[in-house]
């Protein structure tokens, strides 16, 4: 499952699956934890979504993913870490 979150960090929407019927693109999932919810993203819709990601700043984003992954992978374990040692 995928969440999508507000900037409060409320979970605004959640992907459970991602299928294709002919030419769209059906996105299932929940709106605000509650309301089941099909989405259709049909084909000729994708040029604007591809006209929109095509911005630097999602261009880096997607680029930089991997290491801001790994950063926040080592800061969570570091955080374990030093709670086990104040345990001890």
């Amino acid at each position: 499952m995928v969440e999508i979150y507000n900037e409060t960090g409320d979970v605004v929407m959640s992907i459970e699956s991602l299928s294709r019927e002919g030419g769209t693109l059906v996105i299932e999932g929940r709106l605000m934890g509650a309301w089941k919810s099909k989405m259709y993203f049909p084909s000729k819709e994708l040029p604007g979504m591809l006209k929109i990601m095509a911005s630097f700043s999602v261009i880096a984003f997607i680029l930089l993913a991997p290491f801001t992954l790994i950063k926040e992978r080592n800061k969570r374990r570091k955080s374990s870490t030093k709670s086990l040692v104040k345990r001890t």
